[in-house]
């Protein structure tokens, strides 16, 4: 009896695009997840899911930071990894779509930066929020956390323009001082610059630092972090240039590839009679990985005599930003390029389900 061979039938889905999407996505899903969570948890502590009303600049507080920016990578992750793994084109559509605006978002807030830079927006929007943050130092804990540590972990700092800004808070205002307050004219410990000879951190290091007739020798941090953000932008506004032209071509290259792969698959559709192949080209591209970004305190020249901070975390951070600004191209070209890959990857995949389905009709 003869054997009746049979062929295998080929499939259009290519396998390594399915699978590259479905495994980085559902390491972003999980991310995401474990984000939102800890967002989550962090407002159950604070018991802010039945006092709702407590909430000042929510915009502001970090938790609630935490569930935005969790819930987007969840929802983008999970929409990327299930589309990829079920082969559904909404899915992978509705993916696509997520990043794109995510994209636009990022590119338009880079533009309207730079176009303001000159009007002083940014610098008010920063002076606003950190203005916000001392004056409910106490009442959050998450803005009291996040506050010391840019004073003392990151920027090395105190106050806005310095350690006077610190009188905006009502318990190191200096009129506190009548109604018993231990920290009137004071600042917190994180304006405080550590000893190399303190083993033991001092909490109470910046009592009575602002008061008159304090002495001399004070260590905190004088300088504020508005200017020294200036400067550091002023600096390395060339590499600036350089990385939004780069990013922009590198945009503009792998959306063409993307878009002349839909017209392509669209035109072979139209005339095609029973059967059509569309070749399944697969965008790809070395990139280089994530760029690790460090963190570098900037260092000033102080009086070895001072003990707390003087400079104020707006211009401390802008200090910051400048001097690490190559860092920080680096890691939103590498941020923009993986965003644009996965609209590509999905829109090919997208493409490639297509292909197998009209096959079955």
């Amino acid at each position: 009896m003869p054997v009746r061979k049979y062929r295998r039938e080929t499939t259009e889905i290519n396998c390594c695009l399915k699978y590259i999407l479905f495994s980085s996505n559902v390491v972003i899903w999980m991310t995401g997840l474990v984000v939102l969570a800890i967002g989550i948890w962090a407002w159950n502590e604070k018991d802010m899911f039945s006092n709702i009303t407590k909430l000042t600049f929510i915009a502001l507080d970090p938790a609630f930071v935490l569930i935005c920016i969790g819930g987007i990578t969840f929802t983008i992750g999970f929409t990327g990894s299930v589309g990829a793994l079920r082969e559904n084109t909404c899915l992978l559509g509705t993916y696509a779509t997520f990043l794109a605006i995510l994209l636009l978002f990022e590119m338009g807030f880079g533009v309207l930066a730079f176009v303001l830079k000159d009007k002083g927006w940014i610098k008010d929007q920063a002076t606003e929020g950190l203005r916000a943050f001392i004056i409910h130092y106490r009442e959050d804990p998450d803005q009291q956390n996040l506050i010391d540590w840019i004073q003392e972990d990151w920027l090395q700092c105190c106050g806005i323009e310095g350690p006077k800004d610190w009188d905006s808070n009502n318990y190191f205002n200096c009129s506190s001082g009548a109604i018993g307050s231990r920290e009137a004219c004071g600042v917190p410990f994180s304006c405080c610059r550590r000893r190399p000879q303190e083993l033991i951190k001092n909490k109470q290091c910046g009592y009575d630092v602002r008061k008159e007739g304090y002495p001399v020798d004070r260590h905190i941090y004088e300088r504020g972090c508005l200017r020294a953000g200036e400067d550091w932008l002023e600096s390395h506004l060339i590499g600036v240039s350089a990385t939004c032209i780069f990013t922009l071509i590198m945009q503009f290259e792998i959306c063409s590839i993307s878009v002349q792969r839909n017209i392509n698959f669209s035109i072979k559709d139209k005339f095609t009679m029973d059967t059509f192949h569309i070749g399944g080209k697969m965008t790809t591209s070395s990139t280089n990985k994530n760029a690790a970004i460090f963190i570098c305190l900037f260092k000033v020249n102080y009086e070895v005599s001072k003990i707390i901070y003087e400079k104020g975390c707006v211009q401390a951070g802008e200090e910051w930003v400048e001097r690490n600004l190559i860092i920080i191209s680096i890691s939103a070209i590498v941020t923009v390029f993986f965003q644009i890959l996965g609209i590509c990857f999905a829109q090919n995949l997208r493409a490639d389900i297509y292909a197998q389905k009209s096959k079955w009709h």
